[in-house]
């Protein structure tokens, strides 16, 4: 205990630059040719306290945001996911709002966003240890659907003791960073494939037997790594404010306008690539993470994204109309696709309700955007049945309608979010494609009230 209490102190008194790691630009060609930032590290400040689905980097924000904005402006992130934004928006002193659904996300962009000093750190380091080692006399194994299959007993019982000990501390902030640091290491620990975002058992991790050193050591790493993230963090001194709301930003009212929103969609294709929901589940249950609809835990969060919900879906649905890049790819589906085949009907559902529900999120959001003040939307496009989804074009297109015109759009190579290699695309078994290794940074500036 007295070892790693003194790595702790030890870490939390190292110094980085930080700032070394963001790019300075001698031209305004630099600027405009530098969007894929690959020789950027990304593991800077509480950028990557906690693995994510489709983290978009910080040198990415950062630009855009000291483009488009001054210091004390107030940004908005509608799908703020771990809250790469509002990070960034605190460091550049301007304030953020970041909005998401996956109570997981809301978990990690409280963490990385809350100041903690590192004498408070090191003393509730100390306070763990002292009630971990008296916790297993009133210990209550953790049980939960599937656990067994999941996890070796053993794991459980040293989670189940590490998870009560982390619900001793009676400061929310604290307990938060705790649960942040035992989160990361409950996929690496479990039978889960890490590769990737879905619930795939690996027999490989099922045949790893952990004695109680090797689990406690990964959760000492974990703090590690979070606690001196966040106390460096804390070094930050602005009056800059930070607003994290677990909400659907299909219908959220904030209370005032906003000088920029910020933001990166789903991709509408959690059944395929990106499974927020099943990426989230196993700590969820750990941790006993409920969705803001209060149907379970974020395991079922896939069914609330943008396009989880097609069976009502019309596919002459009126917003094929607002976008004639949309219009374009769907009635391209409905002349190659059968469709007396049910599953070619509902996958063009699946593809409709996602664009429905990001055409009522941009309506909802852009009525808090300041005049003649920015929409910035990352985006990738996606392939479904081999028809090609230009979701930056009908973002743009979508966005007209609610007074939006388009700037500019950028093009980046995804090189550091992590997301398959390739996923199946037409649902025929061994028949996949690769998946989107192309983003583009949409921006739109409203140019009248609607």
């Amino acid at each position: 205990m007295i070892t790693r209490i003194n790595e702790l102190k030890k870490i939390l008194n190292t110094k980085i630059d930080y700032e070394k790691h963001y790019p300075k630009y001698n031209s305004a060609k630099e600027w405009l040719d530098e969007w894929d930032f690959k020789k950027c590290k990304i593991d800077i400040y509480t950028h990557k306290i906690h693995d994510y689905p489709a983290m978009f980097i910080p040198q990415l924000a950062r630009k855009i945001i000291n483009e488009l904005t001054e210091e004390e402006d107030t940004i908005l992130d509608i799908f703020s996911g771990s809250g790469t934004t509002i990070v960034e928006a605190k460091i550049l002193n301007r304030n953020g709002i970041g909005i998401d659904l996956n109570p997981l996300a809301i978990l990690i962009s409280k963490v990385k966003t809350t100041q903690i000093k590192k004498d408070v750190l090191i003393n509730s380091y100390e306070l763990f240890w002292k009630n971990y080692k008296v916790i297993d006399k009133k210990l209550k194994i953790k049980n939960f659907a599937n656990i067994d299959f999941w996890f070796n007993p053993f794991v459980i019982n040293i989670f189940s003791k590490i998870s009560t000990t982390i619900n001793k501390f009676e400061d929310e902030n604290i307990q938060n960073l705790y649960k942040v640091a035992f989160s990361s290491i409950i996929r690496k620990l479990s039978h889960c494939k890490h590769s990737g975002f879905k619930m795939h058992k690996d027999k490989k991790k099922e045949e790893i037997s952990y004695n109680e050193d090797d689990i406690l050591n990964a959760f000492h790493n974990s703090i590690l790594k979070v606690a001196k993230a966040v106390s460096d963090f804390s070094n930050i001194q602005n009056n800059s404010t930070t607003t994290i709301i677990t909400g659907d930003s299909r219908n959220y009212q904030i209370n005032k306008k906003v000088d920029l929103i910020m933001t990166s969609p789903p991709y509408g294709d959690s059944k395929t690539t990106v499974a927020y929901g099943q990426f989230s589940k196993l700590q969820s249950l750990w941790l006993e993470l409920i969705s803001e609809n209060e149907k379970g835990h974020v395991e079922n969060i896939d069914k609330e994204l943008l396009g989880g919900k097609i069976k009502f879906i019309d596919i002459e649905d009126k917003v094929i109309y607002k976008s004639q890049a949309l219009f374009q790819a769907i009635t391209t589906m409905k002349f190659t696709l059968d469709l007396k085949e049910k599953k070619n009907i509902d996958r063009i559902r699946d593809v409709l309700s996602f664009y429905i529900d990001l055409d009522n999120a941009i309506k909802q959001q852009v009525k808090f955007l300041k005049l003649n003040k920015y929409a910035v939307f990352i985006v990738a496009s996606r392939t479904v049945k081999n028809i090609q989804l230009n979701t930056d074009l009908i973002i743009a297109e979508l966005g007209k309608e609610y007074g939006l015109e388009l700037e500019s759009i950028f093009y980046r190579t995804i090189v550091n979010k992590r997301m398959p290699y390739s996923v199946s695309a037409t649902n025929i078994q061994g028949e996949t494609c690769k998946t989107m290794d192309k983003e583009s940074i949409v921006i739109l500036k409203k140019v009248k009230d609607i």
